[in-house]
């Protein structure tokens, strides 16, 4: 689904902080007042790549995906994240950036509070490299995260050549 969001007060501070704002007002306005039971966010730039059941991973779990650490802090990237609804909706999500944290890092005080991200089942991210001779992340590189392939920078935010052409060649073997 795709719809324009209002303005966004948080444009001039930062990209992650707009990010932030888009999918708030993403689980405002439509998700939470939803039937589903499961939720999920999924960035632009990421492919599933085996058969996947969102219902399946969240069967003795609230929530699922690729974890992030920042310190002393965790938090699952909003790229990547799925709950239960009911748990989401019991908790509130923000996944406005917070202090040390990036897009969705809130969510560790709101949602994640009461769980250990080690008692988890969450996806193994490993790095593949793709071109290049490795020094550039954005550029060289996928994350492998379980079943899924994040192709890294999408957006091309950090500008380098594409790499749409090592892209299309990995997704083609699935």
């Amino acid at each position: 689904m795709y719809w324009p969001i209002p303005h966004n007060p948080y444009t001039a501070i930062s990209p992650s902080h707009s990010h932030g704002f888009a999918l708030n007002l993403s689980w405002r306005c439509v998700l939470r007042r939803r039937r589903s039971t499961v939720i999920g966010f999924l960035d632009h730039d990421i492919f599933p790549i085996e058969a996947f059941d969102p219902r399946a991973v969240l069967a003795n779990q609230p929530v699922w995906g690729r974890l992030q650490r920042r310190g002393d802090h965790w938090y699952i990237w909003p790229g990547l994240f799925l709950a239960r609804t009911d748990y989401a909706r019991a908790r509130g999500l923000d996944f406005l950036p917070g202090f040390g944290v990036d897009t969705g890092g809130r969510n560790e005080v709101l949602v994640l509070r009461d769980l250990d991200p080690e008692s988890l089942v969450l996806p193994m991210t490993i790095r593949e490299q793709v071109r290049g001779d490795g020094t550039v992340n954005e550029s060289d590189y996928i994350e492998r995260i379980g079943g899924w392939a994040h192709t890294i920078n999408g957006s091309n935010w950090f500008k380098v050549p594409s790499k749409d052409a090592a892209i299309e060649a990995l997704l083609s073997k699935y």
